[in-house]
């Protein structure tokens, strides 16, 4: 443990008087050196001091055996002297630099000697962003292929949130195998993304960028006949290309159907819509034949679309996404192996309709009159008003974590990497604005008001005391590599600025 809140350390303090012994450990050195780094384990021990039962006896023993200290409360009193196990008992197989981390870190600077050996550790500053993840990608290949397994490899974030998914997808494409523990929004799942783009080419009028990023995905995998030739979205591409058709489902579909039936001959191939705009001339020989193909194609399309082009109430668009689903394959599983990618997106999809079935219902709670009353009429939505009201269902929603399989390298978040051992560690994003994390000024009272207030007795922070939680959190996160420890951050941001590094890398 690290500290203690009020309430944990009087449940402590009651636990003690009602067994014979208890043992709780804390990071701190003896004797205390650096009394900044250690304040927050010091605070916790006071408090637990301080609600010992009346006659416990409080004793302290310390991690080297000729420094001892005890705190009583009551009448007796008892003092011992013991060796504990402890990260620095045994530091002989360490690299001298790591040795040199848990013992120098934060120590008061004029006293402080740099060290001629810090074997060990890798400072890294990257060019950009990009460049950082490059760079540590190619380091943590370069241990992979010296024999080192993944699980022994660790790159820590300040915000898994934030950065995790990014690093994951690099790791990823990089043929690193890698697990993250982000909880990744709902909305950033790319069956999620195939059914916004879906939604958006309907509202947008079929517009040719948006059409084809609907037919080259990968999610698009529907059954039918019209979309198995392996020409066939290939062919709506040419065709739309050859006849200048940028948007309009209704004029690319009327206008697919005339050049595949002949009725615009070679001598005067123009076709013209309802505005008169005419399209250029096509070679009739070249362009039946693609249009014989893409026309049917983008004919079922809009077939299957067309009950987005209709005003429903929440539980009939969730029966809409059901039939689209079906259609357009999203709710096929794969082969039931975990990891499996189309497993994954079944698994979204299934989530995606159960968000949406479990507001339906909610809606229609709310709509019905428990007495006599006639019940609220259920609001019909169209297209445009649906698709708003999906995307703040889902605003809040976040896809469930996949069990760590083992044998990844892992990407955590700096708290949990601060209860681990870990062989090699890479602790990236250490700019200026990561360690130490800002806090936000309180509105309410200054940094001398939460002073006087916490020595008072009320549970307020003040600026100094943030100041120690993050040196002691970053010294508790760099003391926790055994064989190598790296530290990176980009030199310049994605705008080609400098960027500084964080305080504590030159500590």
């Amino acid at each position: 443990f690290a500290d203690f809140t009020r309430t944990q350390s009087e449940i402590l303090g009651l636990l003690m008087g009602w067994i014979a012994r208890a043992t709780i450990t804390l990071p701190l050195e003896q004797p205390t050196t650096r009394n900044d780094l250690f304040a927050k384990p010091e605070v916790a021990l006071a408090q637990l001091q301080k609600h010992l039962p009346d006659g416990a006896t409080c004793r302290i023993e310390s991690l080297l055996a000729d420094q001892s200290k005890s705190g009583v409360r009551g009448q007796e009193s008892e003092v011992r002297k013991s060796l504990i196990e402890s990260l620095s008992a045994d530091n002989s197989t360490w690299q001298p630099g790591l040795v040199r981390i848990v013992q120098g870190l934060f120590a008061n600077p004029r006293t402080n000697q740099p060290t001629d050996d810090a074997a060990g550790i890798e400072l890294i500053a990257a060019t950009g962003p990009v460049g950082e993840c490059e760079a540590v990608a190619r380091r943590i290949k370069h241990l992979l292929e010296s024999g080192v397994a993944p699980k022994q490899i660790v790159v820590a974030l300040r915000s898994i949130s934030d950065d995790g998914p990014a690093w994951n997808d690099f790791l990823t494409e990089a043929g690193i195998p890698t697990w993250c523990e982000a909880k990744l929004p709902l909305a950033a799942s790319p069956v999620v993304k195939a059914l916004f783009s879906l939604l958006q080419l309907e509202l947008e009028n079929w517009p040719f960028a948006r059409l084809m990023s609907v037919l080259d995905s990968n999610l698009f995998q529907p059954l039918w006949p019209e979309a198995q030739s392996c020409r066939a979205v290939r062919s709506v591409a040419a065709a739309l290309r050859r006849l200048k058709l940028h948007a309009g489902r209704d004029l690319m579909l009327r206008v697919l159907s005339r050049v595949a039936t002949g009725l615009i001959r070679e001598e005067s191939a123009s076709v013209s819509d309802e505005d008169g705009e005419d399209a250029l001339p096509v070679s009739e020989s070249s362009a039946a034949e693609i249009a014989a193909i893409a026309e049917p194609l983008l004919a079922r399309l809009s077939h299957t679309t067309e009950r987005l082009r209709r005003k429903h109430t929440l539980a009939d668009w969730a029966d809409v996404l059901a039939t689209l689903g079906g259609e357009l394959g999203w709710s096929r599983g794969g082969l039931g192996v975990p990891g499996d990618t189309d497993s994954l997106e079944a698994r979204d999809w299934d989530l995606l309709q159960r968000i949406v079935r479990t507001a339906a219902e909610a809606d229609e709670k709310l709509a019905s009159s428990p007495d006599a009353k006639p019940a609220r009429k259920l609001p019909l939505l169209d297209l445009a008003e649906f698709t708003a009201e999906l995307r703040d269902l889902l605003s809040g929603e976040t896809i469930p974590i996949t069990a760590d399989p083992g044998g990844c390298v892992r990407v955590l978040d700096v708290e949990q990497v601060r209860h681990l051992s870990v062989p090699h560690l890479f602790v990236v994003g250490l700019s200026e604005s990561s360690f130490p994390q800002n806090r936000a000024d309180d509105c309410l009272f200054g940094d001398t008001e939460r002073r006087d207030l916490a020595a008072r007795g009320l549970a307020l922070r003040h600026r100094e005391q943030h100041q120690q939680d993050e040196m002691f959190l970053f010294y508790n996160l760099v003391t926790k590599a055994r064989a190598s420890l790296t530290l990176s951050y980009p030199a310049i941001n994605r705008k080609g600025q400098p960027v500084f590094p964080s305080p504590y890398v030159t500590a």
